[in-house]
């Protein structure tokens, strides 16, 4: 992750972040890596991002359009991170 980030941490966890590296932007959206359906559609919808593991890398405003990020957002916002945390330590 970079040094300087915007981050959102839901309760108890780290949600989204938002960093500049040398040559692109990083976008980290923790609940879509807890959902294989949430992920694969926007992997297919930001077909010019590059997706890593925990972030999607971007290098303008055309490979990841804020509609698209929008709904992304939406889409993750029903995930519970902190409630799939504890049912994985079970």
């Amino acid at each position: 992750m970079g040094k300087v980030m915007i981050i959102y941490n839901a309760p108890g966890t780290f949600k989204y972040g938002l960093s500049s590296m040398k040559n692109y932007m990083s976008l980290h959206v923790l609940p879509m890596y807890g959902s294989t359906t949430i992920y694969e559609k926007y992997k297919v919808l930001l077909k010019d991002a590059k997706f890593q593991k925990g972030c999607i890398n971007f290098k303008s405003k055309d490979e990841i359009p804020l509609k698209i990020v929008k709904d992304l957002i939406v889409d993750c916002s029903k995930i519970d991170l902190r409630a799939m945390r504890d049912e994985y330590k079970k």
